[in-house]
C-alpha cells in the first residue's frame, strides 16, 4: 500500500496532525467531503500554500484562521 494515502479518519489531538496537512487531513479533521474541502481551500483568507501542483494547509495557520472565524462570527455583547 502506498505511503502517500492517508487512511487515518480521526484525529484526537492537535499534535496528531501533521505540521503541513494534505486535503485528506482537512477532510478527516472537519468530517467533510473532498469537494467541500476544495471549496474551503479556495475561500479568500483560508491558509493554503501551493507546493508544485499540490495544495497544503499549514496546521498552525489553520488553527489561527479558525480562531479568527469564531471571533468574527461571535455577536457583540455591548
Amino acid at each position: 500500500m502506498p505511503d502517500s494515502i492517508n487512511l487515518k479518519t480521526r484525529y484526537y489531538s492537535i499534535t496528531e496532525l501533521p505540521v503541513v496537512m494534505k486535503v485528506s487531513d482537512l477532510q478527516a479533521l472537519f468530517g467533510i467531503s473532498r469537494s467541500a474541502s476544495y471549496r474551503l481551500l479556495h475561500t479568500p483568507g483560508f491558509p493554503v500554500i501551493r507546493v508544485g501542483g499540490m495544495l497544503r494547509i499549514p496546521r498552525d495557520r489553520l488553527f489561527d484562521w479558525m480562531e479568527l472565524q469564531s471571533l468574527e462570527n461571535t455577536p457583540n455583547q455591548n
